[in-house]
């Protein structure tokens, strides 16, 4: 598994590769491209880091409840574990949903900057 740290220094080496090849076709009406291309990159990373400290913080809070729920339940009296119980069941099917595993893996739609990407590092190695 990749760790954050691993993840973004892929993200810097991918920018760094596309500066490099931009430098490397020569001055052009290509840099714009080059330009743009790392800046939509920067920003899905950036927005996908925020994401993710939103999900993390999510799921603790979740756990956090679903885990004051259990211990209401072991202290409740029979007349209030019905109640306890169907909000612990709510909350552990809302957990579920939100970070379990998904039954069918597919990747999504690359983002219409990474063909540039690829259109940039193809057009360098045609050079080479």
């Amino acid at each position: 598994m990749i760790d954050e740290a691993q993840e973004e220094r892929m993200v810097t080496l991918v920018r760094n590769a596309l500066l490099v090849a931009g430098q490397e076709m020569g001055d052009g009406d290509h840099m714009p491209v080059v330009k743009s291309t790392i800046t939509k990159m920067m920003h899905d990373w950036d927005q996908l880091k925020v994401e993710s400290a939103v999900n993390d913080e999510l799921r603790r809070s979740m756990e956090e409840t679903i885990a004051e729920l259990q211990a209401i339940y072991k202290e409740s009296g029979t007349n209030f574990k019905p109640e306890v119980q169907a909000a612990l069941k709510e909350m552990r099917d809302v957990y579920d949903a939100a970070f379990g595993e998904l039954g069918i893996k597919g990747s999504a739609e690359a983002p219409a900057y990474m063909k540039s990407v690829r259109a940039i590092l193809d057009t360098l190695e045609e050079e080479a």
